[in-house]
């Protein structure tokens, strides 16, 4: 599948790439008029990403703010209980959407990305490494103590592939 990330009257614009199946789908398929409905029942239906616009537009005119951004999400994402909350795939895809359009340049995006998610590993591992099993009585692990006795006999069977999957598989 084609994704593609183009200049639209001086927006960026994230969706198909014209000419693919999912592209032509979406522009032929017209919506169902409904009461009160102020849309022409021929218009488009707009874009599954749309509400991702005003972001992209934003970072697009101030790219030292998207650095900064993505510094933050990759070391959120990485802190130990915090990076469960952390939205970063919806970020970092679209960090990836304007690098590749060529909105924001691709080495000082690549830095922050790698520099914030090693942050943020070395801080929860020297945290393991300082509370040690003083963690799992601490919420949310104690509220969970057969998946962490699961996740103990994981990581001892497997080892590295183990953190390996646990860091990179979302």
């Amino acid at each position: 599948d084609r994704l593609e990330a183009r200049q639209d009257d001086d927006r960026i614009v994230a969706g198909p790439a014209p000419g693919h199946r999912d592209h032509d789908e979406r522009h032929r398929r017209r919506r169902v008029r409904e009461p009160g409905d102020r849309r022409q029942p021929d218009e488009p239906q707009p874009h599954d990403m749309d509400h991702f616009q005003p972001f992209l537009d934003y970072f697009a005119r101030n790219p030292e703010w998207a650095i900064v951004v993505v510094f933050l999400i990759a070391f959120g994402e990485a802190l130990l209980i915090i990076g469960l909350f952390v939205p970063s795939t919806a970020v970092l895809v679209g960090a990836g959407v304007l690098v590749g359009s060529g909105h924001l340049p691709f080495w000082p995006v690549f830095l922050a990305t790698l520099i914030g998610a090693v942050a943020g590993d070395q801080i929860s591992y020297w945290a393991g490494r300082f509370f040690g099993e003083h963690l799992k009585v601490l919420w949310p692990l104690n509220r969970f103590p057969q998946l962490v006795v699961r996740g103990e006999e994981f990581v001892r069977n497997h080892g590295g592939k183990s953190i390996a999957l646990g860091r990179f598989v979302p």
